[in-house]
């Protein structure tokens, strides 16, 4: 197979090219067979590369790779078909996780420190409040999770907990337990 002959810049411009504002095309400089190369001796490459050109190369580069792996589209295939997986199989299953959420919702409101946000449950998702100024949550969240249990924060202070098709009842009891100790323990 013949290699692409590299254009060299001590050429000049071609006939009719634009060199007034148009930014170098550093990639028509490499083959494919470069690109290791220019990853493995950086010091190399900016030594050859001019702060001007080096946003450009950045840009060409990622978008090399992107196209390479498939660009956006891959992204949108592993969505894709996780939601064919959820239309055909989980809908059905959807009123149990709101009813586990309207569960651990109930529990967890009863445990001082904590107002459940909104009120009413419709989803399984449940949000709620801390309100004890000597836990943050992060601290509250690592205490959890210490416990078995995991959980993120949506917002300042306002914990997230998600329940979905491999969260059982005794799952839920078992949270709302570890709540209750992770609040009930003494500040550090």
């Amino acid at each position: 197979m013949a290699r692409r002959r590299r254009p060299d810049p001590a050429e000049g411009a071609e006939a009719g090219d634009n060199q007034d504002n148009a930014e170098p095309d550093v990639l028509a400089y490499m083959t494919f067979r470069d690109l290791p190369r220019a990853f493995e001796s950086t010091s190399e490459m900016s030594a050859t590369i001019t702060p001007s050109e080096r946003s450009l190369f950045t840009r060409r580069m990622h978008e090399f790779y992107r196209k390479l792996l498939g660009g956006g589209r891959r992204q949108a295939g592993f969505m894709a078909s996780a939601g064919i997986v959820a239309l055909q199989t989980m809908v059905d299953r959807l009123i149990e996780d709101h009813r586990r959420a309207q569960l651990l919702a109930e529990r967890i409101r009863a445990i001082p420190g904590i107002r459940v946000e909104p009120p009413v449950i419709e989803t399984n998702m449940v949000f709620f409040r801390l309100e004890r100024d000597d836990l943050s949550a992060a601290d509250f969240l690592a205490a959890l999770s210490h416990r078995g249990v995991r959980m993120g924060t949506l917002r300042d202070g306002v914990v997230r907990a998600v329940l979905h098709y491999l969260v059982s009842d005794d799952n839920v009891d078992a949270t709302a337990v570890a709540i209750r100790s992770v609040l009930q323990a003494e500040p550090q």
